[in-house]
């Protein structure tokens, strides 16, 4: 019989809430492969659809350019080696003579000071002694003059030559780097190397000239210094044999070796700033030689190979292209796309009250479009805590939240894009009174 219409007719079944939604087919992984080293795309060895496997190779960039770098870098670290080495001879060289002069000027203050003492029972043999500095100082004054002088104006003049080649080499070198970066051949750290290397040129040579200048007047004063050497000894022996006093003279003899003592002793100390200076140039080589490890490193990522196994999904490039490099300053030029469809995942935009419903690790059946006859089942990996950002245009009012199923397998059929339809059942009563 037909129950009233005040009446329900109570039944045992099945009580269920669903959440139906459509969204897309994604990979869990995708990258967008980039190169570290810009140029020119050399060559491509994968098509659009090709599989591939982590560390194949994709690309080549030109390695012609980098290259150059690597050789102009380790012509740059010998240089700086070969200049630590030279150092390390100066100053062990530099190290003997002034030691050997502080021997010399201690043993000349003893032997100045025992004479000081000893000069009152030295007066009669004064005039023998000045005498035999007269003649020492003539003598010293000639080889001044003839030697020593010549010698070291020539050394000074030939540095000032070698400062001038110097000069008009790096001036060369920062001219054709200049061209060479002007049409883009060479970076701008190259052309502020040359610069750089003028600048240190040009000052060598003024350096060079300065010490020409100050030598010829040091020169000057040395034959003034010996001339009067010789007048003083003439006088000395004057004054010797009209029986002067000879102890001040001894005294200032003394305090001057003192002082030559002291200036050798300096001297000894100056060797330390040439330490210093070589602790300079092997820092240049460390720096040198970690800008040509980059440049080595540079060189091997001219080779692009797949980060990961997948299928390339997009060639974004052509042979023969240039591509900027991935740097703090550049995101790069993507040169592929490649996906790892081995994990696949379906992304929703869920109303507010619908998502209310969702856990994660929640059961979902998924049907995909472009298979009707296949259904797929899947989980929910993610919910987001935060709502979507509404499209820009979009006139639905309705609060959405991202949500994520990911398919527990995966068909090879199925591809990136796809329109997939996912239901998840909240709430399900099986068997109950309705």
């Amino acid at each position: 019989a037909k129950a009233p219409d005040d009446q329900i007719t109570v039944e045992k079944g099945d009580v269920v809430v669903s959440v139906i939604e459509t969204g897309s087919l994604e990979a869990v992984r995708d990258v967008e492969v980039k190169s570290r080293v810009g140029g020119r795309v050399a060559r491509l060895l994968v098509e659009e659809g090709d599989m591939v496997e982590a560390g194949q190779l994709i690309a080549i960039i030109d390695p012609q350019e980098t290259e150059l770098q690597v050789k102009q870098n380790r012509a740059q670290l010998r240089g700086a080696e070969a200049n630590v080495r030279r150092l390390d001879v100066d100053i062990a060289q530099r190290r003997i003579t002034a030691a050997n002069a502080v021997a010399k000027a201690e043993s000349r203050v003893r032997t100045l000071e025992a004479e000081f003492k000893a000069q009152p029972q030295l007066t009669s043999a004064a005039v023998r002694t000045s005498d035999a500095s007269l003649t020492a100082a003539r003598k010293q004054h000639d080889l001044l003059v003839n030697v020593t002088l010549p010698n070291a104006r020539v050394q000074a003049e030939n540095a000032v030559a070698d400062a001038q080649n110097n000069q008009r080499q790096s001036r060369v070198e920062r001219d054709r780097q200049k061209e060479l970066f002007d049409l883009g051949y060479v970076s701008r750290q190259n052309l502020e190397q040359a610069e750089l290397s003028l600048q240190l040129a040009d000052t060598r040579l003024r350096q060079a000239s300065e010490s020409l200048r100050r030598l010829s007047e040091e020169q000057r004063l040395q034959r003034e210094a010996s001339a009067q050497s010789i007048r003083q000894a003439e006088e000395e022996l004057n004054r010797s044999r009209i029986n002067t006093i000879q102890n001040s003279t001894k005294r200032e003899e003394y305090r001057t070796a003192l002082a030559d003592l002291r200036d050798a002793r300096a001297a000894l100390r100056d060797v330390e700033g040439l330490r210093e200076s070589r602790a300079s140039a092997a820092a240049t080589v460390d720096q040198l030689g970690s800008g040509l490890a980059d440049a080595e490193r540079q060189l091997g990522e001219t080779a692009i190979r797949a980060p990961i196994s997948g299928i390339v999904t997009q060639r974004l490039v052509q042979v023969g292209e240039l591509v900027s490099s991935l740097s703090s300053f550049s995101s790069g030029t993507p040169i592929v796309k490649i996906e790892d469809r081995s994990s696949m995942l379906v992304k929703l935009q869920i109303n507010e009250i619908d998502v209310a419903r969702l856990q994660p690790n929640m059961i979902a059946k998924v049907q995909v479009d472009a298979f009707p006859e296949l259904t797929f089942s899947g989980v929910v990996s993610k919910i987001a805590p935060a709502r979507a950002e509404a499209a820009q245009g979009a006139t639905d009012q309705v609060v959405r939240y991202a949500v994520e199923v990911r398919l527990d397998d995966v068909d090879p059929k199925l591809k990136s894009g796809m329109s997939a339809k996912c239901t998840v059942e909240p709430v399900a009563r099986r068997g109950v009174v309705r």
